[in-house]
């Protein structure tokens, strides 16, 4: 499970069928201002375990790392909703899961922790985001993301430090609230979801 972790060609791998379908990606290559932020300017990954990997890798300028959840697909491209560990930085990441390696670059004012060498240390080992939509995100996180792992892997590939994060009275900043409420009207109308 450790090398699965940081081994790509594992992480396409155990998703059958999905090798045929990806491109070729270039590390180190160009992006723009608004990189992983748009859907103009996806992230690129390796499959769906690609992106709960490059995610769970992300921290902010303050070193904290970040947890996540699936919102859907718009136009093809993925899309996260994601909130530091300190629940100060909400965003909103756009992939593309159809490429062979995963991007190592950050959107900007964020970093990637070794994204292509084994994790540094225990703490910081295993994933905090989730293919899954969680309808309370961030409130039961915790759950959500054992289910999913245990559901995936066979066992849960769980940061271990993110069962003792604080959850209490953590909501949503108004904008982020508003971008959120954008995504799932953006969903409907391609007739993903249903209307409330």
């Amino acid at each position: 499970m450790y090398k699965l972790l940081y081994d790509e060609e594992m992480q396409v791998a155990i998703i059958p069928g999905l090798k045929k379908h990806l491109k070729s990606n270039m590390k180190g290559r160009s992006i723009g201002d608004f990189y992983g932020v748009t859907m103009n300017d996806p992230i690129r990954a390796n499959g769906p375990i690609g992106e709960i990997i490059y995610i769970s890798r992300l921290v902010n300028k303050q070193g904290k790392g970040f947890i996540g959840h699936r919102l859907g697909t718009i136009s093809g491209l993925d899309v996260f909703e994601a909130v530091s560990t300190d629940f100060q930085d909400w965003k909103i990441l756009w992939f593309d899961m159809y490429w062979n390696i995963k991007d190592i670059t950050a959107p900007a004012g964020l970093e990637l922790v070794n994204s292509d060498k084994p994790w540094p240390d225990s703490d910081s080992l295993g994933l905090s985001a989730t293919n899954r939509f969680c309808s309370t995100f961030p409130y039961g996180f915790w759950g959500d993301i054992l289910s999913a792992t245990n559901e995936r892997f066979g066992c849960p590939m769980v940061k271990p430090l993110l069962q003792s994060l604080n959850i209490d009275g953590q909501e949503r900043p108004p904008n982020h609230a508003k971008i959120i409420e954008m995504v799932f009207l953006a969903k409907r109308a391609e007739g993903i979801g249903e209307d409330s």
